[in-house]
């Protein structure tokens, strides 16, 4: 993470299951599609929690379409709601 090689140090996190660093590096990042890339992944492995604690770091760098397409198509409708209501609050507070 020291020299800003994101994806690198996010794959090597994966390898040793170390989620908490896969997160904190990719919010670290702001890099939209390393923290989608990310999403997935926690998707395709059914990593639900960290699913979650992912949206919710990496919060103001996911576009609300992609967490919803992710969640809807893995079934975490419990998991990404947090994400929504935080988004609505915002957009609502803006207008």
């Amino acid at each position: 993470r020291i020299n800003k090689k994101w994806s690198q140090s996010i794959d090597l996190s994966k390898n040793d299951r170390m989620w908490k660093d896969c997160i904190d590096t990719a919010n670290e990042s702001t890099d939209a599609e390393i923290i989608e890339g990310l999403l997935r992944f926690f998707c395709e492995t059914s990593e639900k929690e960290c699913f979650c604690a992912a949206l919710y770091t990496c919060y103001a760098h996911v576009s609300p379409d992609v967490a919803l397409e992710l969640g809807w198509l893995n079934g975490y409708h419990n998991y990404v709601m947090p994400f929504f209501i935080q988004n609505m609050r915002q957009t609502h507070k803006r207008l």
